[in-house]
């Protein structure tokens, strides 16, 4: 039947050889999708002999690129990970033994995060699994949107959930808070464009308001942030801080009527300051 791997890159010579390593076995071929990086990603990836490198272009989030992985695949199973990702053994096995049962379409596997050095239990982060290895008869379509399930399955696909308690996808996420903020800015901005452009529904302000006030309660209780300390904290502080992100951004577009905010404020701005020049002419 067949498995080809997509990895998605861009600047990850520190991560690329890890993630290959971890699927040369079980792959029949590995298609690398990278946006153009700038450091040794492609050079290392080619010392392989079974890699394939295409080129995407980078538009700020990985989505786009993982449906181009996906048309490239000549074989019949499709597993598409990020750089930053790698497949255990005892999982590996696990995936060669479904796609040779021969009895389901496609396979969610729970994704082990880790943030800042530590395990992380809390929020979507703590119990999430993503559908990653499909056969490509049983895709529909794809939903490129950014934070979207990716892969749209035929109503008739069968998907087997694998457990978390033995089996998971390992995810090196945030290594420090700059980490954090760099990725939290480039989302935020795509999801107020989308927002402007009406390709998304915007958050209301009432729910913002909301949000204010409940968030992070039930982020530390319900979502269990109190699992991981003082790091659950401050997840649900910088995910406040998303939210309010993506809402300015968005009514700043809308204010101004552009994308480009950033252009409009600085006219303003010189606005303002030619106005106080005349005040000396």
């Amino acid at each position: 039947m067949g498995l080809s791997v997509g990895i998605i890159t861009y600047n990850e010579e520190k991560n690329i050889l890890k993630v290959i390593k971890s699927v040369e076995k079980i792959a029949d071929e590995i298609i690398i999708v990278d946006s153009n990086s700038t450091d040794n990603t492609v050079a290392i990836a080619q010392e392989y002999p079974n890699v394939k490198v295409f080129y995407f272009e980078n538009c700020g989030y990985a989505d786009p690129a993982r449906e181009f992985a996906f048309k490239q695949a000549s074989s019949e199973w499709v597993l598409v990970l990020d750089a930053d990702e790698m497949i255990p053994q005892n999982l590996s096995s696990e995936i060669i033994a479904v796609i040779n049962d021969n009895k389901f379409d496609a396979i969610s596997i729970p994704r082990k995060n880790y943030m800042f050095g530590e395990e992380i239990y809390c929020g979507d982060w703590g119990t999430e699994s993503v559908l990653r290895v499909m056969r490509t008869g049983a895709i529909l379509g794809f939903n490129s949107a950014i934070h979207s399930q990716f892969y749209l399955l035929k109503p008739e696909a069968k998907v087997i959930n694998l457990s978390r308690e033995f089996f998971c996808i390992i995810h090196f996420n945030y290594t420090n808070l700059e980490h954090f903020l760099d990725k939290s800015n480039r989302y935020t901005t795509i999801d107020a464009e989308n927002a402007f452009n009406k390709l998304k529904k915007p958050l209301s302000a009432f729910k913002l308001i909301v949000a204010a006030f409940i968030f992070i309660p039930k982020f530390m209780i319900k979502n269990k942030g109190y699992k991981n300390k003082f790091v659950g904290l401050t997840l649900a502080v910088l995910m406040l801080n998303y939210h309010f992100s993506r809402y300015l951004k968005y009514k700043l577009m809308q204010k101004h009527n552009t994308v480009d905010t950033s252009a409009a404020i600085k006219q303003q701005y010189n606005e303002i300051a030619n106005r106080i020049i005349k005040e000396y002419q």
